[in-house]
């Protein structure tokens, strides 16, 4: 069974099948920046979106909102899923978090991480970016994330 790459907008009501991202074609640019998580959209089902562009000190971000749901290894094992907030800095892989049960958003240059209704903690995480990119370590939902590769 193929899996398909689905890439929405922040402004889209629900999943919508179509091409791979034109910036994420083929996905080199997560390949060629170490990128951790499953590339594999034949095996595994995944679900890309953008959440928008950030502008700081003369450097372009773009943020995406990648859900995963990985195929079992066995059989008779279960399917696990997660999430990860990708940065990418003037068009290459700069690294990514991995949050649990958040909304991703892009308000006024940063970047907001809110939880989802009914967690611990709602405080939204309100990242802003310098030219070396978002804050390393973050708090949200009463833990602490860090941007990785």
């Amino acid at each position: 069974m193929m899996m398909a790459l689905v890439v929405q907008r922040e402004a889209d009501a629900r999943p919508l099948p179509r091409p791979l991202h034109p910036a994420l074609r083929g996905l080199p640019i997560l390949r060629a920046g170490g990128f951790s998580g499953s590339l594999d959209d034949r095996r595994d089902e995944l679900s890309l979106r953008k959440v928008g562009d950030v502008a700081a000190q003369g450097h372009a971000f773009a943020i995406y909102d990648l859900h995963d749901e990985l195929a079992p290894p066995c059989p008779q094992c279960a399917r696990h899923g997660g999430q990860r907030v990708i940065v990418l800095r003037d068009g290459r892989y700069l690294g990514q978090y991995k949050p649990e049960a958040i909304r991703a958003t892009v308000r006024r240059h940063r970047l907001v991480l809110t939880p989802a209704p009914g967690e611990a903690d709602t405080t939204p995480a309100i990242l802003a970016f310098t030219a070396q990119g978002p804050p390393r370590r973050v708090l949200v939902n009463g833990e602490v994330i860090t941007l990785f590769r």
